[in-house]
């Protein structure tokens, strides 16, 4: 299965595309909620907004490779505090607010929010 993909830079994203890639190489995966992990210690922030440009182009780069978004709490966390906005005419995020302008009924708003 080999290591991370290289793709990504920063924080965000890489710990799940390795787990769809196990998941696609056929390795059975269980969600064990409250499991002791260890993991290198820095500060966090919810949303993390330090890393604000990682995350958008590292859920890009997700999203490019298995067809859906991460971390679409955090990328909403972001658009509600007007740090990024769902672009529907290029099907992408970006930094900074939106317009203020709302979708007509039907139109598609971005993904919805998800966990991981």
């Amino acid at each position: 299965m080999g290591g991370f993909c290289e793709e990504y830079e920063g924080d965000g994203g890489e710990d799940t595309d390795y787990g769809q890639r196990a998941r696609a190489a056929g390795v059975p995966l269980t969600w064990v909620g409250g499991a002791p992990a260890f993991h290198q210690y820095h500060p966090v922030s919810d949303p993390p907004v330090a890393h604000l440009r990682d995350i958008l182009r590292n859920a890009e780069t997700f999203h490019r490779r298995w067809g859906w978004w991460p971390m679409t709490d955090w990328l909403h966390a972001f658009a509600d505090r007007g740090l990024a906005h769902w672009n529907p005419s290029t099907g992408r995020w970006a930094v900074g607010p939106g317009s203020d302008c709302r979708p007509s009924p039907g139109e598609p708003s971005g993904p919805e929010r998800t966990r991981g």
